[in-house]
């Protein structure tokens, strides 16, 4: 059967309060598909059987219902085509249904974007493939990269240069480091949110200004800080918290060494012996050194009394004599 071979429309429904469809409309030859009513449903291979969309002509078509599976192709028509969704408002949902969560683009006032997974066991992967992810951007913010280059690295930035990027501001453990043998570093560890640094492995380094610059210690509020590579010829200041603190240094014991001059500003007080060194490695204490000074000092002036009276007894003799 040919319907309008020749041209014009063909209707389909209407009258009585019904809304009619159209085939054939206008000067394009619109196709006008509704149900005769509003509450109504229009019903496409609902037996079964795939739905084509475009195509034809070098047109690449779209699909609903595909292969054994009913899957969906959703294609423009051309590879710099584009595929447009909700671009006048609205909330477009992705899953749920079937006690699996929803994920959603503009959703709310502020068209917010839920992205999750269908269950809380499940995953959201992004780029598992490989490629790089950009986080904010354009014109008025720095752009955050996850992937980038040839190493995948991550470059994790603020917005803006006044702004800050925030870990773990509920509480929580954050590790550096660590896996395959290697040990892991902490910050916020434990109860008291410890700080653990350590290099990976027991024979690492942990590096610290290495380029120049000043390392403080303590401070704030009344605490007196200590310095690291303060000043011009990069000074090393320690200092107890409080006035009324100690610095301790070797309490266990061990050997401390000094190589060059060193000043004391007010007393010097020691629990053990005093140690006067040679350059054969010898030494005796200050104590020995002190008592054998005095001694020679004693031995000293005893042999100058002794040689003042001999020399008096000799001019006594000399003058004895000349009489």
């Amino acid at each position: 059967m040919v319907i309008q071979d020749n041209g014009g429309s063909v209707e389909i429904l209407g009258g009585s309060g019904n809304r009619k469809s159209v085939i054939g409309e206008g000067t394009k030859k619109n196709w006008l598909i509704r149900s005769g009513s509003a509450t109504g449903k229009v019903s496409l291979q609902p037996d079964g059987g795939s739905i084509a969309f475009g195509g034809g002509a070098g047109q690449m078509p779209s699909y609903a219902n595909f292969g054994s599976n009913m899957e969906w192709f959703i294609r423009s028509g051309k590879p710099e085509g584009s595929v447009t969704v909700q671009d006048n408002g609205g909330k477009i949902v992705f899953g749920g249904g079937n006690g699996l969560h929803p994920s959603m683009a503009n959703s709310g006032d502020t068209f917010d974007w839920m992205i999750r997974s269908g269950k809380k066991e499940g995953k959201v992967r992004i780029q598992d493939t490989g490629g790089e992810i950009v986080l904010l951007g354009g014109e008025e913010a720095h752009s955050s990269h996850i992937g980038f280059g040839a190493g995948k690295d991550w470059f994790i930035r603020s917005g803006k240069s006044s702004g800050r990027v925030v870990l773990q501001d509920n509480g929580g453990l954050i590790s550096f480091g660590g896996g395959s043998g290697l040990r892991s570093s902490h910050a916020s560890e434990g109860a008291t949110s410890d700080w653990n640094i350590r290099s990976g492995k027991a024979t690492g380094k942990v590096v610290l200004q290495h380029g120049g610059g000043q390392i403080q210690f303590l401070g704030g509020g009344a605490i007196e800080p200590s310095y690291a590579g303060y000043g011009d010829t990069e000074d090393w200041i320690i200092n107890s918290g409080q006035a009324t603190g100690k610095v301790k240094i070797q309490t266990k014991g061990g050997v401390t060494s000094v190589g060059g001059d060193m000043e004391v500003a007010k007393d010097l007080k020691l629990g053990g012996h005093l140690f006067l060194t040679t350059g054969a490695g010898g030494g005796t204490t200050l104590e020995s050194r002190l008592e054998m000074e005095t001694r020679m000092t004693e031995m000293s002036q005893m042999y100058e009394a002794k040689m003042e009276d001999m020399s008096k007894m000799l001019s006594e003799y000399m003058r004895v004599t000349k009489e």
